[in-house]
C-alpha cells in the first residue's frame, strides 16, 4: 500500500525509529514550530522535552551484554 508515493510499512504498531523521526528531539529542532514546542516544555519544567526520542529500553540488550 502506498500513500503519496511512499510505502506505509507496518502500520499496526509502528516503530521506535519512525516515532523518533517524526516527534523526536532532533525533529523538533528542525522546524520553527518544533522549537516553540521545546521552549514551552522547558518553560513548564518537563523532565522529558521530547519523549519519543528517548524511548526507555532501547539499548536494554546491549547493556545486559556489557555486564
Amino acid at each position: 500500500m502506498t500513500a503519496g508515493g511512499r510505502s506505509l510499512g507496518c502500520t499496526l504498531h509502528g516503530t521506535r525509529r519512525a516515532r523518533a523521526r517524526t516527534s523526536g528531539f532532533r525533529a523538533r529542532l528542525q522546524t520553527a514550530s518544533g522549537r516553540k514546542v521545546l521552549k514551552l516544555r522547558r518553560k513548564k519544567g518537563r523532565k522529558y522535552l521530547a519523549p519519543a526520542g528517548a524511548v526507555n529500553g532501547w539499548n536494554r540488550e546491549k547493556k545486559k551484554s556489557l555486564k
